[in-house]
């Protein structure tokens, strides 16, 4: 190590020659030690300062996640009690408007009822390609984009910037998909983490189908 590369240490690491003094038999002074030393009990006070930030994240989400999932608890409490597939609509309405206001979707079906049942119209496709291109989706996607633009009609209020597709998974196949639009990009961007969703499709697909003589 030449002379240029030990100076270049030293800036880089001032404290070396605080720590190492003695041995260099090198007299410091008492302004630059309490520097170190203000410098070093700085240093750990941010460190201690990120550490609770990250905790209490880490605290923020764990709530977050309890209030989901008591709200899904809630959901398929409502669900239990359907009988039709209209109840099944009305369950689901509210439960997306009150605990997680969400209004704007639409809840289609890919599949038709095997038992006799007066289905909404507002769940009904009538569109070959369009309930083939639902019915092929296999896990939830989000989107700043429909995945066909003829589910804008479908939404209450077309003036979205993000969405849920969540595919309504009975017997590994698509029995129907909830369509969620939300005005906030970021909302259902597409990096969006989907579990707790995918728990709700399920729980509606089994009262879907069941609804609709599909679990026979």
């Amino acid at each position: 190590m030449n002379s240029a590369e030990i100076l270049r240490y030293l800036k880089e690491h001032p404290e070396f020659l605080i720590q190492h003094a003695a041995e260099l038999n090198i007299r410091v002074s008492e302004s630059k030690v309490r520097s170190f030393a203000e410098a070093q009990i700085a240093a750990a006070e941010k460190k201690i300062d990120n550490m609770a930030h990250n905790m209490a994240q880490v605290a923020e989400n764990a709530e977050a996640n309890k209030r989901t999932m008591q709200r899904i608890f809630q959901l398929n409490l409502a669900l239990l009690s359907c009988n039709t597939v209209s109840q099944v609509l009305k369950a689901v309405s509210g439960r997306l408007n009150n605990d997680f206001n969400l209004p704007n979707f639409c809840l289609l079906l890919t599949e038709n009822s095997r038992k006799k049942q007066t289905i909404p119209p507002e769940m009904q496709l009538n569109d070959n390609a369009l309930a083939e291109r639902l019915a092929s989706l296999n896990k939830p996607k989000c989107a700043n984009k429909l995945m066909d633009e003829k589910l804008i009609k479908r939404l209450p209020d077309p003036d979205a910037e993000s969405f849920l597709h969540l595919p309504l998974r009975y017997n590994n196949r698509t029995v129907g998909v909830l369509v969620i639009g939300h005005k906030d990009p970021a909302y259902f961007a597409p990096n969006t983490p989907t579990e707790f969703v995918s728990q709700m499709g399920e729980a509606i697909a089994v009262a879907l189908a069941k609804m609709m003589g599909l679990n026979k």
